[in-house]
């Protein structure tokens, strides 16, 4: 049904491809003379697509160096130049706006915890800090996380009762 059917994703531009509703770009920031190395033909991996960033940076991406790159597998998901390499790629995909020029831009990353890692696509370049409380995400002010004085924590007072730590 035309419902299911997929968007076609052939521009050759990323300015023609933005244009088309639920097609994102595909490219790698330059230089990276791992990247090809690693990843083959680079060509599979790059262009105007109707992926979704985060599988493709999770699957083809992290999980496609580990398995079919030795120099990546030997490398290791942890090792510096691995997640160097893992960041070049990034999608930039429109906001709908209609004659919006700018679009947003991911960029392919390696999060790792305690025993794992893997890859995620991440927006902007930015990292969100700050500590989970029973499902509640609270940014601390000791991390500097601009505007939280100014926006989060304005016009909050001590409790009576609280007590510095």
């Amino acid at each position: 049904s035309a419902a299911d059917a997929k968007p076609q994703c052939g521009a050759d531009t990323k300015d023609k491809c933005l244009k088309v509703a639920g097609c994102r770009w595909f490219e790698i920031r330059e230089p990276c003379k791992l990247c090809e190395d690693w990843a083959g033909d680079i060509e599979d991996l790059t262009g105007c697509r109707d992926w979704n960033p985060y599988d493709f940076c999770r699957d083809q991406i992290f999980w496609h160096f580990l398995d079919e790159s030795p120099a990546a597998k030997a490398a290791g998901a942890r090792s510096t130049e691995f997640i160097d390499v893992v960041r070049h790629f990034q999608v930039t995909q429109g906001r709908g706006d209609i004659g919006g020029p700018h679009g947003k831009t991911f960029f392919c990353d390696v999060w790792c915890d305690s025993t794992d890692c893997e890859g995620q696509a991440r927006s902007n370049h930015s990292i969100i800090r700050g500590l989970n409380y029973g499902g509640r995400f609270l940014p601390e002010k000791f991390l500097g996380l601009n505007g939280t004085d100014e926006y989060l924590f304005k016009d909050i007072n001590k409790s009576v009762d609280a007590r510095v730590i």
